[in-house]
């Protein structure tokens, strides 16, 4: 999909989603860490549910679904979305590390 133009892809996922109930879902596959398809440009709604991290290479699957009239399309793109997630991981990584450090320095220090 990801080398596909646009209308290419606008095609297939039309034509997925003609074959699909309104509240189905299209699963996809795929080898790298954003979503394969441009959720927002075909009117979807885009959820990665999870990684196959034993798979070389490691992949994700996504899920769409069609978005609902009054649902706001999402502003942060995929790469953004990766980055903040990846920003929360460090502070709690620096957060969790800084308080292990300060417990080993309490427990060392020799009280008057």
């Amino acid at each position: 999909m990801v080398n596909l133009s646009f209308e290419d892809q606008s095609q297939i996922v039309e034509g997925c989603f003609q074959s699909l109930t309104f509240e189905g879902k299209l699963l996809q596959f795929t080898y790298g860490p954003l979503s394969p398809l441009p959720s927002r440009k075909l009117g979807l709604k885009q959820k990665r549910l999870g990684h196959v991290l034993f798979n070389f290479p490691p992949a994700t699957v996504w899920q769409y679904s069609r978005a609902l009239p009054y649902e706001k399309p999402s502003k942060r793109s995929s790469m953004g979305r990766l980055k903040q997630k990846g920003l929360r991981q460090f502070r709690r990584f620096k957060k969790h590390s800084l308080k292990s450090i300060l417990s080993k320095d309490l427990r060392n220090t020799d009280a008057p």
